[in-house]
């Protein structure tokens, strides 16, 4: 049992899917709820605030008044973005199809379209957008004949300075902010933004599929939207619980049809299997959802690793909803002193790599 305060356990039973919770439960965790002010935090800060409106609204959560409101508020405040991301993220897809240029959509768009049962319970307050190396360029200047501006990103700056001896192996992160300040688009030559250079971004782009409803955008194949998505969750500490909804969803979605071999040699190629592997273990922890074990034994790093893992994320810190960024020990950033390039040597794979930027760092420095 995750020791976890009741305000964090009530939000988690409302996330769940029906067969992995039940309305008794939620009740009974409403009941010990002492502060309905931090289950209001939570829920926004954790981006489920629609489902917990929606347990409100079937009947099973029984909440104060002013509680229940104040949800209905947010997740319409939350809705209004998502339809003004929308609107630009259509008429950027314009420009893109205009210039017969492919782009990936990450996360929030594709997701709420492909694996969500509802649109609103998976909102987002940003545009991740994936391009070709090549395109990178381009792209940036058609962000900006857009009307969007590039905003400074210090970590961005520092690695740039180094270009040409550490950070020629880095993937490019570039942020463009609209002019009224409310929509920013974050601009990737590569997914996982691991800091070091993909080995299989051919292949992802091979498999990328058309998102539903949303014309001339791609998104990740399922195999890729679950490493991606185990990586990205994993970089920003787990710091949210949708992420790991995510997670579930797709897993429940795809799970019968995935191809977990695809999955492991993919992780493997990449240096993320611990990652992945931990990830679905949160995600099975928090959400009960059911991971297949075949899959998370060959994607398990050896029993120190797992160890370090369950010690740095502990299940009932991120489930308490208590995360937070730890980003030296998975992203390999060739900007920090070697120091700060340690952790991920020690914590993630492809060592080899790691090792070399580190060594070409100390030689140039």
């Amino acid at each position: 049992m995750l020791q976890i305060s009741p305000e964090a356990r009530l939000i988690i039973l409302c996330v769940r899917e029906p067969d992995a919770s039940d309305p008794g439960a939620v009740r009974q965790a409403a009941e010990r709820v002492l502060n309905w002010r931090a289950v209001y935090r939570l829920a926004v800060g954790q981006r489920v605030v629609a489902y917990v409106r929606r347990a409100i609204d079937g009947g099973v959560l029984s909440a104060p008044a002013d509680f229940s409101t104040a949800v209905r508020n947010a997740e319409l405040v939350g809705v209004a973005h998502v339809m003004r991301l929308d609107a630009e993220l259509f008429r950027l897809m314009g420009a893109f199809r205009q210039d017969s240029q492919p782009v990936i959509v990450l996360k929030g768009p594709a997701l709420a379209r492909s694996i969500y049962p509802t649109r609103e319970l998976r909102p987002y307050g940003d545009l991740d957008l994936v391009v070709h190396e090549t395109d990178g360029v381009r792209t940036g200047a058609m962000l900006q004949a857009y009307g969007f501006a590039e905003t400074a990103y210090a970590a961005e700056d520092a690695r740039r300075a180094r270009a040409g001896y550490v950070s020629r192996n880095t993937a490019l992160h570039r942020i463009f902010t609209s002019h009224d300040g409310q929509v920013r688009v974050e601009l990737h030559l590569d997914p996982l933004q691991l800091g070091l250079k993909p080995t299989s971004e051919a292949e992802r782009w091979q498999r990328a599929l058309p998102i539903p409803g949303i014309d001339h955008a791609l998104m990740l194949a399922p195999e890729d939207q679950l490493i991606h998505l185990s990586v990205h969750a994993h970089k920003h500490g787990f710091d949210r619980l949708i992420w790991l909804k995510d997670i579930d969803l797709l897993i429940r979605t795809h799970g019968r049809t995935l191809n977990w071999q695809r999955v492991l040699e993919v992780a493997r190629s990449e240096g993320v299997r611990s990652s992945v592997w931990y990830t679905m273990r949160l995600t099975a922890l928090t959400l009960g959802t059911e991971v297949p074990a075949h899959a998370v034994s060959r994607l398990a790093p050896s029993a120190i690793m797992q160890r370090l893992y369950r010690r740095i994320w502990s299940p009932s810190t991120i489930a308490g909803m208590n995360g937070f960024m730890r980003r030296r020990a998975v992203q390999f950033h060739a900007a920090e002193s070697w120091r700060g390039m340690l952790p991920s040597l020690l914590l993630m794979e492809r060592r080899r790599s790691r090792a070399r930027a580190i060594l070409q760092y100390l030689i140039h420095r």
